[in-house]
């Protein structure tokens, strides 16, 4: 559910740019880029395409019972996602929602929005009827609506080719069998164990498992990006003791925690090198000069 499920906390590796031609927003996504490539490994087509399967009944019974209650959607064809014109007003809705500890989109003009993923279950379908005035069951509605409501099978934008026919994403089914897979994977590649690490790989190397547990604890990754803050005090308190700390050891002003990986670091480190120039009057030093990975700002 939009703003409302917990999709996973995502996180970026990074590159350093060498070369102007090189896109670092390309370049921040690798780690999520293989999370997204181990998904569909381990899942294969037929994994993915039950998944896919599942989360749409879920939205068509939430919007044949959206329907009942007397709302609008929006779209004839979707997915997972709907688009609600309330017959009542939004506000009583929403206040309905926090009862069950759900957040909705608002559109406004009592319009609302609500997403369903892979997470989704028959007591948050039940929820979300409630909140919205169904008094009908999610089983309910779906023993009622048979076989008659195909949803996007029926339509013109339902996939009809094939799709991961290599068999790496037909092989690698089972928990172990994934984990061995990566673990080949891993000895293919250089690590701490074999050498020294060349520039390019600093975001992962030196970090030890007990410091990546907490990102398996759900008060880290079952926070949805879009969440009011009022729901993630303890990220804000995260960041403002981790920002008071780097600027106390730095001596900045401030620290800004946007930049994901090493190339949008080192992008933010240049833009604040050439804001520095320009407060001396020195405009016209606009090329930067990498030697021996220290950089500097000279003259054209």
């Amino acid at each position: 559910m939009e703003n409302a499920s917990t999709p996973h906390h995502s996180t970026s590796t990074s590159q350093e740019p060498r070369t102007e031609d090189q896109t670092p927003p390309v370049t921040m996504e690798a780690l999520l880029a293989n999370m997204a490539a181990m998904f569909a490994v381990y899942h294969g087509p037929n994994g993915l395409k039950h998944i896919a399967k599942r989360v749409h009944n879920a939205t068509l019974i939430l919007a044949e019972g959206l329907k009942r209650a007397g709302h609008k959607i929006q779209h004839d064809v979707f997915f997972g996602t709907l688009k609600i014109h309330c017959g009542v007003a939004a506000q009583e809705i929403v206040s309905r929602a926090s009862q069950r500890q759900i957040n909705l989109r608002g559109y406004g003009d009592s319009v609302l929005g609500v997403s369903l993923d892979e997470t989704v279950t028959e007591r948050d379908l039940d929820d979300l009827l409630w909140v919205f005035g169904c008094e009908s069951s999610a089983e309910l509605i779906a023993e009622s609506m048979g076989d008659e409501t195909k949803g996007i099978s029926t339509t013109q934008f339902k996939r009809t080719s094939k799709f991961l026919l290599h068999p790496v994403f037909n092989s690698y089914h089972s928990e172990t069998n994934i984990v061995r897979y990566m673990k080949k994977l891993e000895n293919k590649d250089i690590s701490l164990v074999h050498s020294m690490i060349p520039l390019g790989s600093c975001t992962m190397k030196l970090n030890s498992s007990s410091e990546l547990t907490p990102i398996t604890w759900p008060e880290f990754g079952n926070v949805h990006p879009f969440v009011p803050l009022d729901q993630a005090q303890g990220y804000q308190q995260l960041f403002h003791e981790l920002e008071r700390d780097l600027c106390e050891i730095t001596g900045y002003d401030k620290i800004s925690f946007q930049p994901n990986s090493g190339a949008q670091g080192e992008y933010a480190g240049l833009a604040a090198i050439k804001a520095y120039l320009n407060s001396k009057g020195e405009h016209q030093r606009t090329v930067s000069n990498q030697v021996d990975n220290n950089t500097f700002l000279s003259d054209e």
